[in-house]
């Protein structure tokens, strides 16, 4: 699932990652297969950062449909709200 800021994957469990936290993200080659590598920091509640990988698996054209939106968004300039209420 793509949202604006986050991505989320529907395995067995829930996995929301926020574009953020994205490190990188490329396409791999892995046991002959083309997937696509998600490079990203996990936060625990206790406010550590570890290092994670996923590995995401589908068509190629799927995965650069993916791999582009969340390049998009990495490469955005940040919008701050100069305005006052």
């Amino acid at each position: 699932l793509l949202f604006q800021n986050r991505i989320g994957i529907v395995t067995e469990n829930v996995l929301e990652i926020e574009i953020k936290d994205i490190n990188f993200i490329k396409m791999k080659k892995v046991l002959l297969e083309e997937m696509l590598q998600v490079n990203f920091n996990e936060i625990s509640k206790s406010g550590t950062k570890k290092e994670m990988a996923l590995y995401l698996k589908g068509s190629k054209e799927d995965l650069l449909y993916i791999k582009n939106f969340i390049e998009e968004r990495l490469n955005r300039p940040q919008v701050i709200d100069l305005t006052e209420d």
